[in-house]
């Protein structure tokens, strides 16, 4: 691999293909592509100063490879959008080809309680370590800093300085919202909008203020939506202005389009006891130490003290409450209120760490087998610049191997 910082005149060059776009789908693409046709004469050119910048920052600089994967209808399941044809690229290449590609260039990998799986380095640099010294075994060409001004079909690329490369065959992984949709709608393609996806709710109901920090595990959510509503259950975390954790995260990809279309304001219904039933939860509510006030501790272990302390005084129940004083249709209240408390969605913060977007091209447009344009023959689409986006815990890295992987086998067929 040669990477480049300052202008070559050496890229003015024809290739057989070329990548535009070193992400984690374009990068795996070329060395797939060197993997299948070792003399193939492949570029890979990069708008930023360093490649495979999303693997860098992901999971908080530790790299969320992949998701430990209970079968294909599973992983289905956690990518809001994409359909049936989503299925014939995931099969292709699962989460455990993931592992296992890793695993032969040595990186080790575990498997968290939740199924995320990561560099046992807790960094993300070993796998972009693992991504580019394969690249340079391999001779693909990585020029960065090179940004694409013009594309044509046929293929010539014209880089900001004036510079034109040449290509037999293009692949496009520059992600969504970048400047590739512009020729793919020129070329005629048709797009999905942009919109954001994983992202956290802004709240400030009186009970989830002051409480930056607390987690509640598990809570079952139900998200009502301009006469829609979405279901989601996990881990919550409670910000500084309003709420997070995986449980939101998921909810916000499943729900990303209807929360745009409404300014994102919803009403967001929390399960705090989503294990328990309601004639249950009376029940245990009625087994409590008579003279203990309700105040002194949780009764549940997934729900902290202080949150359970203003669950109490969203009901106005004072601090002096004892069991014994709690009459059947206050316990019956208590139950229904835990089971279904009320939070307004007011917005949504800014998921920065592995930003999102729903949208791009639809799967209808490309061949789900080589990942090759079904309008423009030779052009080959990956990543995130299709209308394909899973929810978080290493899912979208999970597409950008699967799509890059046959999009390399595409480039390399004669």
């Amino acid at each position: 691999m040669t990477e480049r910082g300052a202008p070559d005149r050496e890229m003015d060059k024809s290739y057989d293909a070329v990548v535009v776009g070193a992400g984690a789908a374009g990068v795996f693409a070329a060395l797939r592509a060197k993997e299948c046709e070792p003399d193939l004469k492949i570029l890979v050119l990069e708008k930023a100063a360093k490649p495979l910048r999303k693997v860098a920052v992901s999971g908080g600089g530790r790299c969320n490879v992949t998701h430990a994967c209970h079968g294909l209808d599973w992983l289905l399941s956690c990518y809001p959008r994409g359909g049936p044809r989503l299925e014939a690229i995931l099969a292709r290449f699962m989460p455990e080809d993931t592992v296992a590609w890793f695993a032969g260039r040595g990186v080790r990998l575990k498997t968290e309680p939740d199924g995320r799986i990561f560099p046992t380095s807790d960094s993300s640099q070993t796998i972009i370590d693992a991504l580019l010294s394969c690249a340079e075994e391999r001779g693909v060409r990585l020029e960065t800093g090179v940004g694409i001004t013009s594309f044509r079909q046929g293929f010539r690329l014209g880089s900001q300085d004036g510079r034109v490369v040449e290509a037999g065959k293009v692949l496009l992984a520059t992600g969504g919202g970048s400047a590739a949709t512009g020729w793919l709608k020129d070329l005629g393609h048709k797009l999905v909008p942009d919109i954001p996806s994983l992202f956290t709710f802004c709240c400030q109901d009186p009970v989830v203020t002051e409480l930056a920090g607390v987690v509640a595990d598990p809570v079952g959510l139900e998200l009502h939506v301009d006469g829609e509503f979405f279901v989601a259950q996990g881990p919550m975390l409670i910000t500084h202005w309003g709420l997070s954790g995986p449980a939101i995260l998921k909810l916000s990809a499943f729900s990303a389009r209807a929360l745009h279309s409404t300014g994102y304001r919803a009403e967001l219904r929390v399960d705090f006891l989503p294990s328990w039933d309601r004639d249950k939860l009376v029940q245990a509510l009625e087994q409590r130490s008579p003279e203990q006030r309700l105040t002194t501790a949780t009764p549940f272990s997934s729900i902290p003290k202080r949150l359970w302390q203003r669950l109490l005084e969203r009901l106005e129940i004072p601090s002096s409450q004892t069991w014994r004083g709690l009459v059947p249709s206050e316990r019956q209240r208590l139950a229904g209120f835990l089971k279904a408390v009320p939070l307004k969605i007011a917005g949504k913060g800014v998921f920065k760490e592995e930003f999102v977007t729903a949208g791009g091209v639809p799967l209808s447009e490309i061949d789900p087998y080589t990942m090759e344009s079904r309008r423009v023959p030779g052009l080959y689409l990956a990543g995130e610049l299709l209308d394909v986006d899973g929810i978080t815990g290493g899912f979208n890295f999970q597409n950008a191997w699967a799509t890059g992987y046959i999009a390399g086998e595409g480039l390399a067929r004669s």
